[in-house]
C-alpha cells in the first residue's frame, strides 16, 4: 500500500517544513498516575497530510507507559492509531486511514503515563524521533518536530503506603533448613519493603532485607534448626514508611539423627534400626544381641559358644492323663571335659520329672519313658549342667481339659 509504505520508510530531508509535530512542556508530582501527554500537529494551509508516524522516547526510570489513543484532530477525519512499545523507554506510533481525508491542525494523539513514586525531582525529556508525514499521493511531506518535557515536582502530596497484611512464616521439616514467608501487598505506591527479624522474642527486631515493590514472598536461609524466629515488615516510599505488619514466627524442625538412642519422628526400624528396632527382652529364654550373662542371666547364663546342639523328640504328643510318653534325645558335646546334663518335664518353670546323665565329647543319644502327671500341658526341655538354660522341645498336650 503506497501510503503505509511512505509512513514507514520516508524520512524528512527538505529544509522548508510544511508541518510540525510537537510534544508539550508539563509539570507533575512523583507518584501521579494517568498523566496525559498530547501530541500536536501543525500544517500549512497549502499542504495536505493524510498520514503521520513517529517514535516517542521517554525516561523509563521516571515514567511508566500505560496506553496511547487517537486525538480529536485525527479522529474527526476518520483516522486510526496503531502503537507498539518494543522496549522500555520507546513507543512507536502510526496514524493513518484508508480514506484520503486530510488532517487538520490540532491534537492527533494522547499518550498516557504514570510517574513513578520514586522518580527523582527534575526535568524528564520527551523526545520525538523518526517523524514522518505523507500526502494523499504517498509522497513525503516535510515535517519538523519540537521535543517536550515533564518537570517532576516535589512528592509532598505522595501518600505513605498501606501496611502489608497477613504475614505468615513456615519452617522447613526436611534436610534443607529455611523459613518461608508470604504476605499480602495492600498498597499501590510503595517503592519496596523492609523485612525485619528477631532471634529472641517479638520485640527486638533488626532489618535483614530490603525487597522490591510488589514482592509478596521471601525465603530466609540464614536460620538454624531448633530455634524460633520472629518476623515483621513494612512498606515504604519517598513519603515515608507504613505501619508494621503483624508479627509471624516459625522454627525449623531439626531432622532426626540416627543412632542417638531416640526413635524420633521420621525414623523407623528400617531407616534407623539402631534407634527403632525392637529391643531384646530379658526372660524370653533367648540370649539375643545386646544381652549378656551379666545383664540377663535368665537367658545368657551359659554363653552361646558353650551351648550344645541337642535335638529332642517326644511320642505321642497328645496323651490321656497319667499315660506315658517316650522322650528321645541326640546331643553333641564339643568339649573334652565331662558334662552333666539333664532332661526334664516342665510345667511352666517348675520341673515335674527329670533325668540326669553325664557324657564326654561326642554325641549322646538316648530315650526315656516318663509318666505324665494329671496336671495341664507340659514342655520337654534339655538343660545343660545345673542351670535353667534349656533347649525347648515338644509340648505335650493333655486331652482331658478338666484337669486341676
Amino acid at each position: 500500500m503506497p501510503l503505509l509504505s511512505a509512513l514507514l520508510t520516508t524520512l524528512l530531508s527538505a529544509t522548508v517544513f510544511a508541518a510540525q509535530l510537537s510534544a508539550p512542556e508539563l509539570k507533575s508530582k512523583a507518584g501521579t498516575s494517568g498523566i496525559v501527554i498530547p501530541i500536536q500537529l501543525s500544517i500549512d494551509q497549502d499542504e495536505a497530510v493524510v498520514g503521520v508516524s513517529f517514535e516517542f522516547i521517554y525516561d523509563s526510570s521516571r515514567l511508566n507507559f500505560k496506553s496511547a489513543a487517537i486525538g480529536p484532530a485525527a479522529a474527526s477525519v476518520g483516522k486510526n492509531l496503531s502503537n507498539a512499545s518494543p522496549e522500555a523507554g520507546l513507543v512507536k506510533i502510526i496514524i493513518f486511514g484508508l480514506n484520503q481525508e486530510v488532517f487538520t491542525s490540532g491534537n492527533i494523539a494522547n499518550l498516557v503515563f504514570d510517574i513513578k513514586a520514586n522518580a527523582p525531582i527534575g526535568n524528564a525529556t520527551l523526545t520525538l524521533d523518526k517523524v514522518a508525514a505523507a500526502n494523499f499521493n504517498g509522497k513525503a511531506v516535510p515535517i519538523s518536530k519540537t521535543d517536550g518535557s515533564i518537570f517532576i515536582e516535589s512528592t509532598s502530596n505522595l501518600t505513605i503506603p498501606q501496611s502489608p497484611t497477613e504475614l505468615v512464616a513456615k519452617g522447613s521439616s526436611t534436610d534443607s533448613i529455611f523459613i518461608s514467608l508470604n504476605w499480602k501487598d495492600k498498597s499501590n505506591n510503595e517503592e519496596g519493603f523492609v523485612l525485619e527479624r528477631s532471634k529472641f522474642d517479638s520485640a527486638h527486631f533488626t532489618e535483614i532485607k530490603k525487597l522490591p515493590t510488589d514482592t509478596t514472598t521471601y525465603t530466609d536461609l540464614s536460620v538454624s534448626a531448633g530455634k524460633t524466629y520472629f518476623y515483621r515488615l513494612k512498606a515504604f516510599n519517598t513519603a515515608g514508611s507504613s505501619e508494621y505488619s503483624n508479627i509471624a514466627s516459625a522454627s525449623v524442625t531439626k531432622p532426626p539423627v540416627c543412632a542417638n538412642n531416640l526413635c524420633e519422628k521420621g525414623e523407623d526400624a528400617q531407616s534407623c534400626p539402631e534407634d527403632c528396632a525392637p529391643k531384646p527382652r530379658c526372660g524370653d529364654e533367648v540370649c539375643e544381641a545386646g544381652e549378656t550373662k551379666e545383664s540377663c542371666p535368665e537367658d545368657c547364663r551359659i554363653p552361646p559358644p558353650d551351648i550344645d546342639q541337642c535335638k529332642i523328640t517326644v511320642t505321642p504328643k497328645e496323651v490321656e492323663p497319667g499315660e506315658k510318653i517316650k522322650v528321645c534325645w541326640e546331643c553333641e558335646n564339643h568339649f573334652k571335659n565331662k558334662k552333666r546334663d539333664w532332661i526334664g518335664v516342665f510345667l511352666g518353670k517348675d520341673v515335674i520329672k527329670e533325668l540326669k546323665f553325664e557324657y564326654t565329647a561326642g554325641t549322646k543319644r538316648g530315650c526315656k519313658t516318663f509318666k505324665i502327671p494329671e496336671r495341664g500341658d507340659f514342655n520337654i526341655k534339655f538343660c545343660e549342667d545345673d542351670s535353667y538354660h534349656c533347649t525347648v522341645g515338644d509340648k505335650i498336650k493333655i486331652k482331658n481339659k478338666n484337669h486341676k
